[in-house]
């Protein structure tokens, strides 16, 4: 699938535009692709707009700070809702992104870019509903991924990020709480290193096309509630470590096509020495449309949102 871009190609999904050749840019400068016409405006301080060419429509916007946090929001600059790509960058510098692509809903492609300075990628691409996929950034620093594909609808798969420092910043509950939520094209996910990790609420929630749930290290999480709610494709449920855990409502609620693994997980968490806090509707309608798991499901009890007395 391809969208017209005046007398140019440019592929909907996120690979390099073939007619764009990289150049050197100033220190914390993006260069960007705008729908025709548009003309961008910042109005914050530390940030400005330069012409590149006319046609296609190319602006490199240099915003002079090592926090990129929302910097397309309408009270920083204007037209960040008619951004179709991000052609190159030099980030080298930046320390944090959270909302970075947020209201830039049109963005269609993705450049790779320095990240290996950046801790914070909170709802990074929040809401980027055509973006199929994204480079292998430099994650190695990064503590927080809430949100950061929230919505991404159209997004199919991502790379093998190096998570391992996720929830590891001091007196912070950095997390991967929704990180996925309503990425409803999405088909699968690596085994990403959750050992920090203390959050994985609604990480999955609504991925109605993802078809496995790997078997994530959860030793260290609190709250799982509604990790994979709505998750309409997975067969099985995975045995995830619980011995943490002291929220699981909703967990694999809706997740009305798994076969196994649901009752397996309910006995862990029921009979470990501290019970989850909260485990309400944990597995309802859990397995319901296959024989085997609405089996297991008539021998969990309804406290669990099983269909046991």
């Amino acid at each position: 699938m391809y969208l017209a871009y005046n007398n140019s190609w440019l592929v909907s999904g996120n690979s390099a535009l073939a007619w764009y050749v990289p150049s050197a840019l100033p220190a914390f400068t993006m260069r960007l692709l705008y729908t025709p016409g548009v003309v961008p405006i910042s109005s914050t301080n530390g940030m400005s707009f330069t012409r590149v060419s006319t046609e296609p429509n190319i602006w490199d916007m240099t915003y002079l700070t090592n926090s990129w946090w929302n910097p397309f929001d309408t009270a920083r600059c204007s037209e960040g809702i008619h951004v179709i790509a991000v052609l190159e960058a030099n980030t080298t510098g930046v320390t944090s992104m959270p909302d970075l692509f947020y209201t830039t809903h049109n963005l269609r492609s993705v450049s790779w870019f320095d990240t290996s300075s950046v801790t914070d990628m909170y709802a990074m691409f929040r809401g980027c509903r055509y973006i199929k996929e994204v480079p292998l950034f430099d994650t190695h620093n990064v503590t927080n991924m809430d949100e950061m594909f929230r919505e991404c609808e159209s997004l199919e798969t991502v790379p093998l990020f190096d998570t391992s420092n996720v929830g590891t910043r001091p007196l912070i509950p950095d997390s991967m709480s929704e990180m996925f939520y309503g990425c409803t094209h999405l088909t699968s996910v690596p085994l990403f290193d959750t050992s920090n990790v203390q959050s994985m609420n609604n990480m999955f929630s609504g991925c109605v096309n993802l078809t496995e749930i790997p078997l994530f290290n959860t030793s260290r999480v609190k709250n799982l509630g509604g990790m994979c709610y709505n998750c309409r494709s997975i067969r099985s449920v995975p045995l995830l470590d619980t011995s943490s855990c002291l929220w699981m409502p909703g967990i694999f609620q809706n997740c009305i096509n798994v076969e196994t693994g649901a009752y397996n997980l309910y006995v862990q968490a029921s009979t470990q020495s501290r019970v989850p806090d909260d485990y309400q509707d944990a597995f309802a309608s859990c397995g319901i449309n296959s024989v085997s798991g609405a089996a297991e499901l008539s021998q969990i009890p309804s406290s669990w949102g099983g269909t046991a007395p």
